[in-house]
């Protein structure tokens, strides 16, 4: 059970930066509409 909580923390960690990193270099990245977005900006 550790185990599992273990490797899904990192994961879902990535994930976010990943976001963040495409908010914020590539806003018009297709990959931008992937992950719904904290505020609707549309």
């Amino acid at each position: 059970m550790a185990s599992v909580s273990k490797k899904q923390k990192p994961s879902q960690t990535t994930k976010q930066q990943q976001h963040t990193y495409l908010r914020v270099h590539k806003p018009t990245s297709p990959d931008y509409i992937s992950p719904p977005p904290v505020k609707p900006t549309i």
